[in-house]
């Protein structure tokens, strides 16, 4: 505790609580099924004598009260209440071997888009609500997040993520983001950051879009004339590709194939600004069809861009791997963080208790995260839910836990 300073805004005669150690007791009761200031008061007071042995500077006698935990939520500034993560973060990455993936995405509470403010002509429209909108990155191979940024009035989540990918160094990660942050902003952040992005393709680059799709018809497609196809291959680097193994998921039989090209089977000039760093194309198909009625599907494809050597081994398992990775955003931070958090059914109206709430969300799912295997079997993984009541009736744990996240310092 000594080596994380918070600072305290309170008058230190009247303080019972100090600061640190009660925003550890705090996040010991998120860990534990907390979602209020008042289910926290309550597992506080139930526990205060296990916690004060464990956490130096609490009382086994003196209560904390909702109103307390609530103070001290709207207290503490996102800013050093951040360190949590990515000093975390920082420690993590030294310890990688193989190549992580990153991911960009953005998010916001349900329960937080507020009433148009007065004088509005079309109140039912959502730009004009008064609503917390936030950018998380989230590393998808480790399921951990390591930190978020808010998105500030007048602006998009581009300049969020730039903030974001600012803050780390990026060597020997790929960066990932759907089609809304495709922009040369995010790119050049990641680049300059000695990182490598795999960027999503869709109608907002349309041009760039239906040139990337032409060029992997142009190969697939067997009524192309032959000097055409031999002045498409006429280079250095032929289609890479890897195939998975078929998968069976929610009663669906899916395969997935990614499909890889240089970049210069492009023109320059519709490449534009992307010519700077974009090495090669990727395309990526799922084929799937309805295991109970045999119905096929219609195969799902999709385009990105990527700056990673086309000469590279293995690239199309590594953009294959990344692809399906960003999806650990949407399933195992912000799913958990609307179901098992309750996040999105989070009323409240003071911005800075949201704010530390909803990064305080992800400490705990970090810290949950860590003890998951210790409960997990190899045919079966012990969820968050379930997890979180083990905890409940057995605070140690995630004692263990927060001092096993916080040593990885």
């Amino acid at each position: 505790m000594k080596q994380i300073k918070v600072t305290d805004y309170r008058q230190q005669s009247k303080v019972k609580f100090p600061l640190l150690p009660a925003l550890f007791a705090i996040v010991i009761a998120w860990c534990c099924n907390c979602k209020n200031a008042v289910e926290v008061s309550d597992f506080l007071s139930a526990k205060k004598k296990y916690l004060a042995q464990i956490i130096e500077g609490l009382s086994e006698e003196e209560s904390m009260s909702h109103d307390t935990v609530l103070r001290l939520l709207k207290m503490v500034k996102i800013s050093e209440l951040h360190g949590f993560l990515t000093e975390f973060a920082n420690k993590l990455a030294s310890n990688q071997e193989e190549t992580r993936c990153l991911s960009l995405d953005g998010q916001t509470p349900r329960a937080m888009i507020y009433e148009a403010e007065k004088g509005e002509k079309s109140p039912k429209d959502r730009r004009q609500y008064n609503k917390l909108y936030y950018v998380t990155l989230y590393d998808s191979t480790n399921k951990i997040s390591l930190a978020q940024d808010e998105v500030q009035d007048k602006e998009n989540e581009n300049k969020s993520c730039v903030r974001l990918l600012q803050m780390f160094s990026l060597s020997g990660c790929v960066v990932t983001a759907d089609a809304l942050n495709t922009q040369r902003s995010v790119a050049n952040a990641i680049i300059s950051q000695d990182g490598e992005y795999c960027l999503a393709l869709k109608g907002n680059h349309e041009k760039l879009q239906k040139a990337v799709m032409n060029a992997f018809e142009g190969i697939d497609d067997s009524e192309v004339p032959l000097l055409e196809k031999e002045r498409l291959l006429d280079y250095d680097c032929e289609l890479k590709s890897y195939e998975s193994e078929t998968e069976l998921e929610h009663g669906r039989v899916e395969t997935r194939r990614v499909d890889v090209l240089p970049a210069n089977f492009i023109k320059q000039r519709v490449l534009g600004d992307w010519k700077e760093d974009c090495e090669c194309i990727v395309r990526a198909t799922t084929f799937s069809h309805d295991k109970k009625y045999g119905i096929e599907k219609e195969s799902l494809v999709r385009y990105y861009l990527c700056s990673i050597n086309p000469e590279s081994p293995d690239l199309a398992k590594t953009l294959y791997r990344c692809i399906r990775e960003h999806w650990h955003i949407e399933n195992s931070l912000h799913w958990c963080l609307d179901m098992d958090f309750g996040q999105d059914l989070m009323q409240v109206k003071s911005r800075e208790y949201a704010r530390n709430r909803i990064l305080l969300n992800k400490i705990a799912l970090n810290v949950l995260k860590i003890v998951q295997p210790r409960f997990s079997k190899k045919s079966e993984r012990c969820s968050i839910p379930r997890l979180q009541k083990k905890l409940r009736d057995d605070c140690s744990i995630a004692v263990d836990g927060l001092i096993e996240y916080l040593s990885k310092n």
